[in-house]
């Protein structure tokens, strides 16, 4: 899980940078537009020797040796993951697959070469919005890996679900057989009363599991503070009163 998120995070720090470098390309084509006045001063002072635009090429170096790194990391991963995470190394190895695809290290490459012949800012900025286009694609494909694990625990639970109703099925059958045999009429009320207990309480559970999913959809917009919170009021009122009932009837 960790060596998945800072592969995620590898990724999503690469997509910060770039809009950087897309924005001083901006601001340079626009200058590169605006009339030229020779008394002015230079606006930045370069920095032991070094241009601007030598600057935003470094940046774009650093950027693409990062994603190289990135694709290597996916890859040690994917071989490592193979027999003990199947899914998950298959996952890695279709991220490989769409990466050289859409042939982004070579974008990069493209980009780094554009910017120190400093003649076509336009189209760097042009490649550079495409590189970012592809690297979110990218990393939708990453991150879904976390929705297919919601999924699986979806399915668990359903299959849970329907185990328990068979197993109620099971007991109501068997009672009912017990009534046509003519069983003790107490026997048959006190099965019967425990069938329709568990079948409550059944019902009630999958209405705990239904009020989680959806506190854990909306979590990302609310404080823990105030998903608690809303969790509470509704866990109290509709689980705590007909269990107070049951146990009344039990009582008598």
């Amino acid at each position: 899980m960790a060596a998945r998120r800072g592969v995620v995070w590898g990724l999503v720090l690469a997509l910060f940078a770039l809009p950087l470098v897309a924005f001083v390309l901006a601001d340079d084509a626009a200058r590169l537009e605006a009339p030229k006045k020779d008394a002015e001063p230079a606006a930045e002072p370069s920095l032991a020797g070094t241009s601007r635009d030598d600057g935003l090429s470094s940046v774009q170096e650093i950027i693409s040796r990062r994603f190289k790194r990135f694709e290597d990391t996916l890859y040690k991963i994917a071989e490592a993951q193979r027999r003990t995470d199947p899914d998950r190394a298959d996952l890695l190895i279709r991220a490989i697959g769409k990466s050289k695809e859409e042939r982004i290290s070579q974008q990069m490459a493209e980009l780094i070469q554009l910017l120190r012949e400093n003649k076509q800012l336009g189209d760097a900025l042009e490649r550079q919005e495409g590189l970012v286009t592809h690297l979110h694609s990218l990393l939708d494909l990453l991150l879904s890996e976390d929705r297919q694990k919601e999924l699986k625990e979806e399915q668990a639970r359903i299959r849970k679900y329907i185990e328990e109703v068979n197993k109620i099925i099971a007991k109501e059958k068997a009672n009912r057989a017990d009534t046509e045999r003519g069983a003790p009429t107490d026997e048959i009320a006190g099965m019967q009363k425990k069938i329709l207990e568990q079948a409550g309480n059944l019902g009630k559970q999958m209405s705990k599991d239904d009020e989680a999913k959806q506190a854990r959809a909306k979590g990302k917009d609310k404080s823990p503070d105030d998903k608690s919170g809303g969790e509470k009021p509704g866990d109290g009122k509709s689980g705590d009163d007909p269990g107070d009932k049951s146990d009344d009837k039990d009582g008598k």
